[in-house]
């Protein structure tokens, strides 16, 4: 299967959908899925990049507002016979649109991942207005299946109106570690590392922890 991988930014930018979608690339490469990842150009990489599992298509975004989303449609109709699939890892509407308007045109399946849930999201933000409804609408219609990655992401989309019947859920993968890790005598040393905004809830984390120093010697470090 030959499957087009649409985020708005990938490597070298790096985020949790950015580190999702590269750390699943090498599994379904084994399974025989031949990715194209599709994403827009910044400064200092190349167009085109070859890697050993995958593919990735930098994407010029200079026009204002709807640059990325023009070049997308136009790479997924004009290579369309490159792909049997299309798989937008974003809901932010360049992306998204584009990537149901050229699965619709050229007669291709969509799937949509939601990867955040709550206030802040793109989600929570086209169910504020009437216009985001309708837009939030038209997306839903055009993509085959929604991907939920937690519980809360499918209550949400249920509220929004999509049927369950069109949500599938699938959580975020985690590496297995294999092998073994002698632990030093001092303190166990917990490291997070994210961007300090509120939705991370870092706060939960340090009131948590507190809690966890009463009963063993450990050390919160925050990257």
């Amino acid at each position: 299967m030959r499957v087009a991988m649409v985020i708005s930014s990938f490597r070298p930018i790096v985020g949790g959908a950015e580190r999702q979608l590269e750390g699943l690339l090498p599994h379904l490469y084994k399974l025989g899925v031949q990715s194209t990842v599709i994403t827009r150009k910044v400064a200092g990489t190349k167009k085109k990049e070859d890697c050993d599992n995958y593919r990735i298509k930098r994407l010029f975004s200079k026009v204002p507002k709807i640059g990325f989303g023009v070049f997308l449609a136009y790479e997924l109709i004009k290579n369309r016979h490159h792909y049997d699939l299309i798989h937008c890892h974003t809901l932010n509407g360049q992306a998204a649109f584009f990537s149901v308007c050229a699965g619709w045109l050229v007669g291709l399946p969509v799937i949509l991942k939601i990867t955040r849930s709550g206030p802040g999201t793109p989600l929570q933000g086209y169910l504020r207005t009437f216009l985001g409804k309708r837009f939030l609408k038209i997306l839903f219609y055009g993509a085959s299946k929604v991907v939920a990655i937690t519980q809360d992401v499918e209550n949400e989309l249920i509220l929004s109106g999509l049927t369950k019947a069109k949500i599938i859920a699938i959580p975020n993968g985690v590496e297995k570690f294999s092998g073994s890790r002698k632990i030093n005598s001092g303190p166990v040393r917990v490291v997070c590392v994210g961007r300090l905004i509120k939705r991370k809830r870092i706060d939960l984390l340090i009131k948590a922890f507190k809690n966890l120093t009463h009963l063993c010697n450990c050390k919160l470090i925050i990257v």
